[in-house]
C-alpha cells in the first residue's frame, strides 16, 4: 500500500553509527519495492525544463514518444505547461493554486528552481487542509538536518545560492515567516533533496520526501532510486534480511575514492567510513598524467564534447592498461555514446553501447541494477532504429597491422536480431529488473513490436540461437575494436551471451 506518506516494510531508527536511518520490517528479494511513494512532498522542474515537460506527469504521458510533444501554458502565470486538463489539475493540488498569483505577478521573470522549491513547501504549510502537508510529513520535515552551520561556514557558493533564493521567497511571497527560519528550510532542501529524473535517469528537477530522506549513504548500497513522473521507487538490487538497514548511493560510486570522498564532504557534509572507502583508502591507486587530463576534460563538463577528442582519450587510457572498469575511463565511454548519438553517429554508437553492455557494466553493477537495465535499452533503442534505416547495420572492426599501420574491415550485422535479444532478455529478467514500471512497460511493448516484425517476415527466433551468436560475435568484434582486446582480457566477468 502506498499513500502520500508510504506506508511500507521500512522504519525510520536511530543507529549509534550514522545516526537516524531506514530499517527492513520484513524481508526483500532482488527487485523488490523498499519504499514506494506516489506523491511528493516536493517535486519541482528545472527552469530550462519547463517548457519542454510537464509539470503535472513529468513526462510519463509521452515517455520515449518521437517528436514534438504539444504541452499547453498554466493560462494564468504562463510558467509551468500540461498535458492536458488531468495533468493540470494534479500540479494545481499538489501547490501550483497557491504559487500561480506570485508567478504572474513576476512575469515575463521566473524564479530559478530553488526559489521556486522552498517557495512551494512555505505556501503549502500554511495552505488549507486539503493540499497541506499531513503532520507526519511536516514532523518528520522538521527532524532532517539542515546542516546550515557547515553550509555557511564551509560552502560559500551553496550559502549564497541560499540566501538570494531565501530572500526572494520572504519577498515575493509576503509571509509573516522570519527569513531565518526560511533560510533553515532552504538548507534542508539543498541537503536532502534528490535529484528528480526520467525513467532513464536523464534530470529534470529536484525532488524531495522527509520519508526517503531518512536513508543513509553507503558505497556498498543494496538499494537504488528511480522515478516514474513524481513517483519515487526504492528497489533492492540484492536480498535484503528483515532488520538490514537500507542504504543507497548519494554519489557515483563508480568513482575512486577521492572523488567519492569530495563530493560527499562538500554536497552532504560528512565524511564515509563504509568498508569500500576504508579500503580505497588503504589502497590508492595513482594517477598517471594521461589519467589526470581524462578526469579534466571530464571536470570541463563541455556541453560539445566531440567524437575524436573522446575516442583519443579513449585510446590514450587503454595505451596505459587503464582498466575498463575504472573512472574517468567509464565516464569516458558514457560520453562517447551519447556524443555519437547526438551527432546521429548510429552505427559507431552501436558498437560503443554494445562495448558498455558486454564488457563494461557486468564488472560494475549486478544484473538487476537499473543503469544496467537503461545502458542495454539504450542499446535496443539504436538497434531498433538501425533496423529501420537498412536491414544490415555496417560497424567498422579497427585494427592494427604488425608494420603499425591501421587497418579497418566493415561487417555487416542484423540490427534486428541484436535488438530482440537485448529486448528478450530485458524481458524475461523483469521480475528482478530494479528500473520504474513505466520503462519495464515500455521495453516489453518494444520486445513485442520487434519479434512481431520477425515473425512477418518468416523469421523462428525460438531456433535460431547459433544465427544469433553469430551476430553477436561480429558485433562484439566491433565493440572490443574501440578499446583493443588487451584492454577486454583485463575484465574479468564480460558478458556471455
Amino acid at each position: 500500500m502506498s499513500q502520500r506518506f508510504p506506508q511500507s516494510n521500512t522504519s525510520p531508527e536511530i543507529t549509534p553509527r550514522i545516526g537516524r536511518g531506514l530499517f527492513a520490517t520484513a524481508s526483500f528479494d532482488t527487485g523488490d519495492d523498499v519504499l514506494h511513494i506516489d506523491s511528493p512532498f516536493l517535486a519541482v522542474l528545472e527552469t530550462d525544463r519547463l517548457d519542454d515537460t510537464c509539470a503535472g506527469c513529468f513526462g510519463t504521458r509521452y515517455f520515449e514518444k518521437v517528436g514534438d510533444v504539444k504541452l499547453r501554458s498554466c493560462s494564468a502565470c504562463q510558467v509551468p505547461k500540461y498535458c492536458d486538463k488531468t495533468c493540470q489539475i494534479k500540479d494545481w493540488n499538489l501547490g501550483h493554486r497557491l504559487e500561480c498569483a506570485i508567478f504572474k505577478a513576476l512575469k515575463p521573470r521566473i524564479l530559478p528552481i530553488n526559489a521556486r522549491a522552498v517557495l512551494r513547501v512555505l505556501l503549502r504549510m500554511s495552505a488549507p487542509p486539503k493540499f497541506a502537508y499531513s503532520p507526519e510529513e511536516l514532523g518528520l520535515f522538521h527532524q532532517l538536518e539542515s546542516h546550515i552551520d557547515q553550509i555557511r561556514d564551509q560552502n560559500a557558493p551553496a550559502w549564497e545560492r541560499i540566501t538570494l533564493s531565501s530572500m526572494a521567497v520572504k519577498h515575493y511571497s509576503g509571509t509573516n515567516i522570519e527569513l531565518e527560519k526560511i533560510l533553515e528550510f532552504s538548507a534542508k532542501l539543498d541537503v536532502n533533496s534528490f535529484n528528480l529524473t526520467t525513467a532513464v535517469y536523464d534530470r529534470i528537477g529536484v525532488y524531495m520526501h522527509p520519508y526517503a530522506a531518512i536513508m543513509n549513504h553507503d558505497c556498498d548500497y543494496n538499494s537504488v532510486v528511480g522515478f516514474d513522473g513524481s513517483e519515487m521507487y526504492v528497489k533492492a538490487i540484492r536480498p535484503i534480511k528483515q532488520g538490514e538497514q537500507i542504504f543507497i548511493s548519494y554519489v557515483d560510486t563508480t568513482n575512486r575514492f577521492p572523488v567519492r570522498n569530495k563530493e560527499l564532504l562538500e554536497r552532504y557534509y560528512f565524511t564515509c567510513r563504509c568498508k569500500k572507502c576504508l579500503d580505497d583508502e588503504k589502497h590508492p591507486l595513482s594517477v598517471p598524467d594521461v589519467v589526470a587530463d581524462a578526469f579534466a576534460l571530464l571536470d570541463s563538463k563541455s556541453a560539445s564534447y566531440e567524437c575524436d577528442q573522446l575516442r583519443g582519450t579513449i585510446t590514450n587510457l587503454t595505451d596505459i592498461s587503464w582498466s575498463l572498469l575504472e573512472q574517468p575511463l567509464v565516464a569516458i565511454v558514457d560520453e562517447y555514446i551519447a556524443t555519437l548519438i547526438s551527432e546521429n553517429e548510429i552505427e559507431s554508437a552501436i558498437s560503443a553501447a554494445a562495448l558498455r553492455y558486454l564488457h563494461i557494466d557486468p564488472g560494475l553493477y549486478p544484473e538487476a541494477h537499473s543503469l544496467r537495465v537503461v545502458h542495454a535499452w539504450v542499446l535496443a533503442k539504436l538497434a531498433i532504429h538501425a533496423s529501420t534505416l537498412s536491414p544490415l547495420l555496417v560497424l567498422k572492426v579497427l585494427g592494427g597491422a604488425t608494420d603499425g599501420v591501421v587497418y579497418q574491415e566493415d561487417v555487416s550485422v542484423n540490427a534486428m536480431f541484436i535488438a530482440w535479444s537485448v529486448l528478450k532478455k530485458l524481458v524475461t529478467g523483469e521480475g528482478e529488473s530494479c528500473v520504474v514500471p513505466g520503462l519495464k512497460e515500455t521495453i516489453r511493448r518494444a520486445y513485442t513490436h520487434v519479434h512481431e516484425e520477425l515473425r512477418k517476415q518468416g523469421t523462428n527466433l525460438w531456433e535460431m540461437n547459433d544465427t544469433i551468436d553469430v551476430e553477436w560475435a561480429k558485433i562484439d568484434r566491433a565493440a572490443t575494436s574501440i578499446v583493443g582486446e588487451r584492454a577486454i582480457k583485463t575484465v574479468k566477468s564480460p558478458l556471455l551471451l
